[in-house]
């Protein structure tokens, strides 16, 4: 109950480097709670790893720490600080990425952020998990949503019930993976029936 506290606290006033040490508190305060600039710099330049990704999505980060850290030599670092959302696309574009398989654990994070483009490019990397895929078919915002249906790794029970469903039929049929067999099915399903001539 004291960490929640504390975690809490420490979202609107300064964390110290004193607090910061306590038991159970650093790993959650780096990436949530407002820690005092000093502490936050030396995180941002010496950190680990981990704890330098942790920072780059904390919101309270002062500009000038968010920008560092988008130079930062770690590449997973820069990419989650590519996709905070207080930052502008020129800015994210700036910023050094090449993707690779080895952040697959941070799409998986971003597939829940509450920021809709995070979830939005989530949803379109083809490297999150199909149990997260299916979870943002239920997303609130509609390119979440369309993005996902496409998502290539869909589990193909959840395709049957896309193409089933009126409201996402039409966007289930432009998934990449749909076997062409499915969709000569669909097509003839779709076309009007060729009109009967009467005889004579």
């Amino acid at each position: 109950m004291r960490v929640e506290a504390l975690l809490l606290h420490h979202r609107k006033q300064p964390m110290p480097r004193s607090v910061f040490e306590t038991e159970g508190v650093r790993d959650r305060a780096v990436e949530s709670c407002r820690l005092e600039r000093g502490l936050a710099e030396h995180l941002a330049r010496h950190g680990q790893p981990a704890q330098r990704c942790s920072l780059a999505g904390n919101p309270h980060l002062d500009p000038d720490l968010v920008g560092l850290l988008a130079k930062d030599p770690d590449e997973n670092v820069r990419f989650v600080v590519a996709t905070r959302a207080d930052i502008t696309e020129e800015q994210r574009a700036g910023i050094p990425i090449n993707f690779d398989p080895r952040r697959h654990y941070l799409v998986e994070r971003f597939s829940r952020d509450s920021n809709e483009e995070v979830r939005h490019r989530a949803a379109s990397d083809p490297r999150l998990s199909p149990a997260s895929a299916v979870l943002l078919l239920d997303d609130p915002h509609e390119r979440v949503r369309y993005a996902a249906a496409l998502h290539p790794r869909l589990p193909a029970r959840v395709m049957i019930r896309l193409l089933r469903d009126a409201d996402t039929a039409q966007t289930a049929a432009r998934h990449p993976a749909l076997p062409v067999p499915v969709m000569e099915q669909m097509l003839q399903r779709i076309q009007p029936a060729a009109p009967v001539t009467p005889g004579p």
